[in-house]
């Protein structure tokens, strides 16, 4: 490809490539290695213009775009990670991770996986196509190729889908016909005349399974029965009319997980009553616990090995781990022997068994709190969980047990009002405002069924909310108020950081230092980072120097403290307070470090920011195509987040970007995305 010399040659960005992959129709595939990150990444060049207009440069460039847009939506460990879209001289390209390993076809070719391997890799390539098609995004080239296969990883994680180049889905730009680019033999029939949708990937994965089972299927000691069940399965994934398919691609891929299981329900001539019955206990505990050392401190350890003898004389436990999802499936029917006081009394021994072990591990806590709930223990199970929330400092894994603890202990009171700030705080740090929204309004309909007054840390909930949507006079309003109930002295200094950052943002820093300044009366540490922040913004607002002084502290803090959300936020800041100065160099430099810091955390309302400043850097640089794709990466976050003015603020800035680089079809796109958001907003007005 003219302009891109062979390896050795230094892009954009300082990518230099190092490694010539793969040619195909659409393109070089490169192994490159980012310098200003040290780290290897995969380069997808598309070819340029055909100068006397034999090729249309437009389509090349909306591929890459769609390529870009398509896989910076989607943040799941088993597809590719993109990291920038840019064009250099009219090659247009797409960044990405890159992954050691082989694709699936080396794989099966040179060392075929075992069926049970087979089968844990087909339901994670499952998962993840399920994950993309929930965001309305389908891979429409799905084959062997197109998954590798990482040996960096335990071999069940191993699977990676890439190549998104096809992928279409609701925003994204159509090519006329899937057949026209597609690789034939997993298309299904219906390519080129119907519309691509979950029923085009669900019909490639079928064929990537008859393909990849069959040899293991053989060497597999229950062949025979489970052959015939996953053919089954197979046909209906691969049926003609796609109406006789799945519904999903994740039904496909339960049904499949079902027919590779073989349940084992076979009674051994002559054993007692009470033997069977003992037996039938066991099993059951085993379908019921996740760990199956609970059991050991459950029941007596001679009435466990006489049980698993003669279970594993008769063979339902031979090759069998308890602990593993097939496993479980295939003796789920067992719990059936039971009545419903026995299980919940089962339930209940489990649970005060795990609580005899170790509970600092977040999934120890869910397994006694799953046990208590269904022994009947609503709010013993909402406790446990709550008291591991607040243990937890994965944020992900803290707003999951705040939801439940916050729907367990709904009539509990206090503990609710407990849950649902803690839940709120958790949400707030990441602009989730769907369950930030849960929290305030459950918060408030158990303080009006008990008659109290709304707390102080309602008002700071609400004013987050407020806030995060952009609706900067009624979040000032909310701080006020917290600021002026609180009565404790944390609580007044939370709020008067609030107070002061909503000040800021309404365009009055001198109201928000002075808030700031009025701490320095109490006895409180004024270098927390939450302060240091809040009055870094004052005084960037008034433009003083002591700013990024003090801006640049707070991040040092915030990294060294180990708070990456907050560290995030406060290089994010500074990004866009080089911007303004036209430091460019200084900008990409704390846009690069924020996306590092936060690279360990879920999507959040910095991950949008990221986007949104990294394509105002790029336009401010003439760096028109890549300031699109990135700004429509930030409303895609945003779309999630479900922030609809920031959502707005994203698009208007990639038609800007549309209309420097002249392209008239993505400028299009961004008005019909403007449009439909003031419907929306009418329609909520």
């Amino acid at each position: 490809m003219t302009g891109f010399p062979s390896v050795g040659f230094v892009m954009e960005r300082d990518i230099e490539l190092c490694e010539h992959v793969a040619t195909g129709g659409q393109g070089q595939v490169w192994r490159a290695h980012e310098r200003q990150l040290a780290r290897d990444v995969s380069v997808k060049i598309l070819p340029a213009a055909d100068p006397w207009g034999r090729s249309d440069a437009t389509e090349q460039q909306v591929r890459a775009i769609r390529e870009g847009l398509a896989m910076a939506r989607l943040l799941h460990p088993a597809i590719a990670s993109v990291h920038h879209v840019g064009q250099y001289h009219g090659h247009p390209y797409v960044v990405s991770t890159w992954y050691p390993g082989e694709d699936l076809r080396q794989v099966l070719n040179d060392n075929p996986p075992s069926f049970s391997r087979m089968i844990q890799w087909l339901q994670r390539i499952g998962e993840a196509l399920q994950h993309a098609h929930d965001r309305g995004v389908f891979h429409c080239d799905l084959k062997p190729e197109n998954i590798v296969i990482r040996d960096d990883v335990a071999p069940q994680n191993a699977p990676v889908l890439i190549d998104f180049g096809l992928a279409r889905g609701q925003g994204l730009q159509h090519r006329t016909a899937v057949q026209s680019a597609g690789t034939a033999c997993y298309l299904p029939p219906e390519a080129g005349h119907t519309s691509p949708g979950p029923h085009t990937d669900q019909y490639a994965l079928a064929k990537i399974a008859q393909e990849s089972l069959s040899e293991s299927l053989n060497d597999f000691e229950a062949g025979g029965l489970i052959s015939s069940r996953i053919e089954q399965v197979i046909a209906q994934g691969s049926a003609p009319a796609p109406n006789k398919r799945f519904e999903s691609v994740g039904h496909f891929v339960d049904a499949l997980l079902a027919a590779a299981t073989v349940p084992t329900t076979s009674k051994r001539q002559g054993q007692s009553t009470s033997d069977q019955q003992q037996d039938q206990l066991v099993m059951a505990a085993l379908a019921l616990c996740d760990d199956v050392s609970v059991l050991d401190r459950a029941f007596p350890q001679d009435w466990l090995q006489s049980s698993y003898r003669r279970l594993h004389d008769r063979g339902v436990l031979q090759d069998c781990d308890p602990r593993s999802l097939i496993s479980r499936v295939a003796i789920e029917p067992w719990i059936g022997h039971l009545s419903r006081e026995q299980t919940m009394s089962l339930h209940e021994r489990f649970a005060r068994a795990i609580e005899q072990g170790d509970m600092s591990q977040h999934w120890v806590a869910q397994d006694a709190a799953h046990h208590w709930l269904h022994a009947g223990q609503v709010e013993r199970a909402g406790s446990i969980l709550l008291r591991q929330a607040q243990r937890e400092r994965q944020l992900e894994t803290q707003l999951q047990s705040l939801r439940a603890a916050t729907k367990l202990l709904r009539a509990s009171g206090a503990s609710h009002i407990e849950a649902c700030l803690c839940l709120g705080t958790a949400a707030a740090k990441l602009g989730w405002r769907r369950d930030l929204e849960l929290a305030v309004s459950q918060a408030l309909v158990t303080i009006q069924r008990r008659e109290q007054a709304v707390c102080t840390g309602v008002w700071r909930l609400r004013g987050q909310m407020r806030l995060i949507s952009g609706q900067l006079p009624e979040a000032h309003q909310a701080w006020r108020w917290a600021h002026d109930s609180a009565s404790e002295l944390a609580d007044r200094v939370a709020a008067s950081v609030g107070l002061s950052r909503s000040l800021s943002a309404l365009g009055r820093p001198d109201e928000a230092l002075a808030i700031i300044e009025a701490l320095k009366s109490h006895e409180i540490d004024l270098k927390s980072t939450a302060i240091l922040v809040a009055r870094g913004i004052a005084y960037e607002g008034i433009g003083d120097r002591q700013a990024l002084k003090t801006l640049r502290l707070a991040a040092r803090l915030c990294v060294e403290r180990a708070d990456p959300l907050e560290a995030g936020e406060v290089l994010l800041i500074l990004a866009e307070a080089a911007r303004r100065q036209r430091r460019w160099v200084e900008a990409d430099a704390y846009i690069d470090e924020a996306a590092e810091v936060l690279d360990s955390l879920p999507t959040c309302l910095s991950t949008g920011a990221i986007h949104l400043i990294g394509a105002r850097c790029a336009l401010d640089q003439g760096q028109a195509m890549a300031a699109y794709a990135s700004a429509s990466s930030a409303a895609s976050v945003y779309r999630a987040l479900r922030l609809h003015k920031r959502r707005r603020a994203a698009w208007s800035v990639a038609l800007e970007a549309a209309n420097v680089a002249h392209q008239p079809q993505l400028a299009r796109h961004c008005l019909a995305q403007l449009q439909a958001l003031a419907r929306a907003e009418r329609v909520q007005g």
